[in-house]
Order: structure tokens, then sequence, then C-alpha cells
């Protein structure tokens, strides 16, 4: 049940690394990010993340919104986040 890691696990902050979407990056983002985590700024009631060194505030939108092109979008560098850290052998359910 052993797995290897796509990460360097002695950087923990690399996990956190934001890419912003851009149409040039992703041209088709309901395609290109399916699956991904997909953040956009939400200064209400947002995490805050950094970003080129300056804080900012964000939230996880809907699939729906993933073309919408007046929100400022982000997307986690490994497209899971700190979930790399999981061990999906024996930590995702298990359907026979």
């Amino acid at each position: 049940m052993a797995t290897t890691p796509s990460f360097n696990p002695n950087r923990y902050g690399d996990a956190l690394e934001l890419t912003r979407v851009t149409p040039d990056k992703f041209p088709n983002p309901q395609l290109d990010l399916r699956g991904a985590t997909v953040l956009a700024i939400d200064n209400l009631k947002g995490k805050e993340y950094v970003y080129n060194g300056k804080k900012i505030f964000l939230s996880p939108i809907q699939y729906e919104q993933y073309n919408d092109s007046t929100l400022e979008k982000y997307v986690f560098t490994n497209r899971e986040g700190a979930g790399v850290y999981t061990n999906h052998a024996i930590q995702d359910i298990y359907e026979p």
C-alpha cells in the first residue's frame, strides 16, 4: 500500500503554491481545470493565502463559474493543495 509522492515532502509550503488562471494557460477552464480546486477573490468570507508576496483572500467557486471572466481565479499549482499529503491508498473510499 505504499504510494510515491509527486512532491517534495520536506517543503511544506510548496503544496499551497498558487497559479493565476489566465486564458493563455487555461484556454478552456471547464475542461482544463476539471477536478482541481479553483479559488476566486473573496474579501468577505475567503481564507488568507499569499500570492507573489501579497496577502489575498480566496474561497472555492462552483464548477459553473469556471468560465466567468469577471472573477479573478487561482488554482493550486499541484491541483490538490494540501491534499497531496493524503495517503489516497488508505484514506479514499474503497469501492469493489
